[in-house]
């Protein structure tokens, strides 16, 4: 008897219990999304921030232009003697012309890897700070859930706000840019 009681019965009364407990209208929760890319991006730190990187990176990419175009010279005078020259001579403007061109590859690889190390690390700085920013506008807007648009996490919503340029504005205000003449403030 009570093994039937714990088969058929028990399901059922847990049922009811979950149906009873069940609002007629779920409340789904107030959702937001940031894109983070844009919002970095955007801020006046994070303008400063690229054009700085710009700056580096046009000097050292116009020395890169340099090289090339010296080894471009290299090339078109070396095709031109071609006919000329010897077999020995012409091997060893090969070699000077391959050990060249692999420095240029090996400047033109780090160059990349600097751009790309030194972006990383000033949008790491922001990226932190503009956390904080988020969770401030989030708690003051009751936000319940904030996702980042580009993840790709969030596949539905009925409604969901786009609080990216609130990040911003809030962000500016807080950390004031260095290039605007006022000093940065603390977190």
């Amino acid at each position: 008897m009570i093994y039937f009681l714990t088969l058929v019965l028990l399901p059922v009364l847990s049922f009811s219990k979950v149906y009873a407990a069940t609002p007629a209208k779920a409340v789904l929760p107030k959702m937001a999304f940031v894109d983070m890319q844009a919002a970095i991006l955007q801020t006046e730190e994070g303008k400063a921030a690229r054009a700085k990187i710009e700056k580096e990176a046009s000097a050292k990419r116009q020395e890169l232009m340099t090289q090339q175009a010296d080894l471009k010279k290299l090339d078109e005078e070396f095709q031109a003697q071609q006919s000329i020259l010897t077999a020995d001579v012409k091997q060893t403007k090969q070699k000077e012309f391959q050990e060249k061109f692999q420095t240029f590859r090996n400047a033109q690889m780090q160059f990349e890897q600097d751009m790309r190390q030194k972006e990383v690390q000033e949008t790491q700085k922001i990226f932190q700070k503009t956390s904080l920013i988020i969770q401030d506008i989030s708690q003051k807007k009751l936000y319940d859930l904030v996702f980042e648009k580009g993840s790709g996490t969030l596949l539905y919503a009925s409604k969901i706000d786009d609080i990216t340029q609130d990040v911003v504005n809030e962000y500016n205000k807080k950390y004031k840019s260095t290039t605007s003449g006022a000093t940065a403030t603390k977190p």
